[in-house]
């Protein structure tokens, strides 16, 4: 059955648009900006920061149409053109700070993104000798709560089989009222990323917000997504698609399932309900 009245795509980049920095094909860009072309907006959501976002955003012409991107996996949307960030959510200082204290007593590495410092990620000892993003580590000392605030999302990064899963989702438990806990894995799905953000800063219901007072629909949306930071949205979205190179749980979250990433899976998808 086709989708009718569709007139906003949402889709995530790495392991859905992008593998490995790669895009699936030039086909599936051309398809993507022609959509544009004919009335659809396109805007990324994505767990990338607005820097690492734009050429891909600029790639597919969105700057030249709805130029909206949704970054840092929710925390923020910003225009493509220009960085512009509306809608900025931060976790709270003091339990950002009870966190970083239960993961520095248990000897897990943990890093905290300070939304106004984007070249330095804050950390403990144990954090010290990674490197994300070409970004420098600070050692957080004495515990200052000046470490603590406008922090826009704090993670932990190990093998995809750790018993450290555990500790990462009792934590959801525990701030249930304060806090968002999603999980995302690199392309190839060997290493897992746990995020820490304000209860709000995720990309279903960032963007759903966000479209809602423009005056859009649920039903008017396509998501798509491959990875744990796409659960949000693809539970509340209507029209949610996992790509075929997602894991189970991400599977099981969606409405439909496409292709792989790398097989043209949102083309095909469209070409399928759309055309």
């Amino acid at each position: 059955m086709k989708l009718k009245n569709i007139k906003v795509i949402i889709t995530d980049l790495d392991g859905t648009l992008l593998f490995n920095n790669k895009y699936a094909s030039e086909e599936q860009n051309e398809y993507l900006i022609n959509l544009q072309k004919k009335g659809i907006k396109l805007m990324i959501a994505t767990g990338r920061n607005w820097l690492q976002t734009i050429d891909v955003a600029k790639t597919l012409k969105i700057d030249k149409f709805f130029n909206k991107v949704l970054c840092d996996n929710g925390v923020y949307l910003s225009d493509v053109s220009s960085f512009n960030p509306i809608l900025i959510d931060f976790v709270d200082s003091n339990v950002v700070k009870e966190i970083f204290d239960k993961l520095t007593k248990d000897k897990i590495a943990v890093f905290l993104k300070n939304f106004y410092n984007e070249n330095i990620f804050l950390t403990n000892s144990f954090g010290l000798e990674h490197k994300f993003f070409s970004r420098e580590n600070e050692l957080i000392k004495n515990n200052e709560l000046k470490f603590f605030e406008n922090v826009s999302f704090m993670f932990s990064h190990f093998p995809i089989d750790s018993k450290l899963n555990i500790f990462f989702k009792k934590l959801k438990d525990i701030y249930q009222e304060n806090i968002s806990v999603i999980w995302d894995c690199d392309d190839e799905k060997t290493q897992i990323h746990y995020v820490v953000s304000n209860i709000s800063a995720n990309k279903g219901i960032k963007s759903f917000k966000f479209l809602e007072s423009l005056g859009y629909k649920n039903e008017e949306i396509i998501f798509f997504g491959d990875s744990g930071n796409d659960i949000p949205a693809l539970k509340l979205y209507k029209n949610s698609v996992a790509m075929g190179n997602s894991l189970q749980e991400v599977k099981d979250a969606a409405k439909y399932i496409t292709d792989n990433c790398l097989d043209n899976g949102i083309m095909n998808f469209l070409k399928k309900y759309l055309d």
